[in-house]
């Protein structure tokens, strides 16, 4: 149920985007979910987001039950940092700064 009523909040999301309802600052509005249980038995299945991911006491599990992301923004890495690295990551944001061809193709001849 969590899964399912965070899918549902972000199609919500979405569809305020779409239709231009957000808040005077432009943003969304903040979302209380209830579910309407009427099943015969107590309720035992998980409440949160979090408790479905097997690590679920790492800091990682708290970040990816409250749905958060990691940004990668690239315009903070600078060229020459990037230049020599072989790290995957490093590659994809060379391959994704590309410019021409060229770039591009150097970029994949140095990451096989």
């Amino acid at each position: 149920m969590p899964l399912r009523m965070n899918t549902y909040c972000s199609l919500l999301s979405e569809q305020l985007v779409r239709q231009r309802r957000l808040d005077p600052d432009g943003r969304l509005p903040s979302v209380i979910s209830i579910v309407i249980y009427n099943g015969a038995r107590r309720w035992k299945a998980p409440l949160e987001l979090m408790e479905l991911f097997s690590d679920r006491g790492s800091a990682k599990a708290r970040k990816n039950g409250q749905c958060q992301f990691i940004l990668m923004e690239l315009a903070a890495y600078r060229e020459r940092a990037l230049t020599h690295s072989e790290h995957p990551l490093g590659m994809l944001i060379r391959l994704e700064c590309a410019e021409t061809e060229a770039e591009w193709r150097q970029v994949v001849k140095e990451f096989r």
